[in-house]
């Protein structure tokens, strides 16, 4: 008779080990980035989106945000996102697309301890905040009227509680740095 013991994941820890699994912080944004990116593709595919995608970034010493106007998810996308973690939807989509381990979420894991959404969806679904901490497995949704939202579709994501000061020379996320390995990877889909 063969024994079978069923596997057990620690979610905190396995949540944390997805998230750091970018070689350094400058390949964690660049996953948000390619998120956009496919947001972009995916809406422009289905026709409903126009102009170019635009993603913006603010370095402070105590945050990093990015921001970017292609459609974000509403409140049921991302309780389906975190329902599958490692199980991304976009290899059925049928169009070219940059990421798909649907992991991306938690890429702030390499960066800081705590990642605020504020993002919008097409049309008149209504904005959604959920903010996700390092040491813990369990999303908070919170209520978009209470503080920031937005209210063009989009996504704002901003990363707090960093490991590092973005704003000295030397550190993986220095203006310069980032500016550089952006355009390296991404220049052509920006353009």
């Amino acid at each position: 008779m063969t024994k079978r013991v069923a596997v057990e994941l620690n979610k905190v820890n396995t949540l944390i080990a997805l998230g750091s699994m970018y070689r350094n912080a400058t390949d964690a944004v660049k996953e948000y980035v390619s998120n956009a990116i496919d947001e972009w593709s995916a809406a422009r595919h289905k026709g409903g989106f126009e102009g170019p995608c635009q993603v913006e970034f603010r370095l402070a010493r105590d945050s990093v945000t990015i921001d970017y106007n292609s459609p974000g998810m509403d409140e049921v996308e991302f309780e389906e996102a975190l329902k599958h973690v490692v199980d991304s939807p976009k290899g059925h989509l049928g169009i070219p697309q940059i990421g798909n381990l649907g992991i991306g979420l938690w890429a702030f894991n390499q960066i800081g301890t705590k990642a605020t959404f504020y993002s919008k969806g097409s049309g008149s679904v209504p904005p959604v905040t959920v903010t996700l901490r390092r040491e813990s497995h369990e999303a908070e949704f919170g209520d978009p009227k209470a503080g920031k939202s937005r209210q063009t579709p989009g996504m704002t994501i901003r990363i707090s509680g960093l490991f590092q000061d973005p704003t000295k020379p030397y550190a993986s996320l220095a203006p310069d740095k980032l500016r550089r390995s952006l355009a390296e990877r991404f220049d052509a889909y920006l353009r």
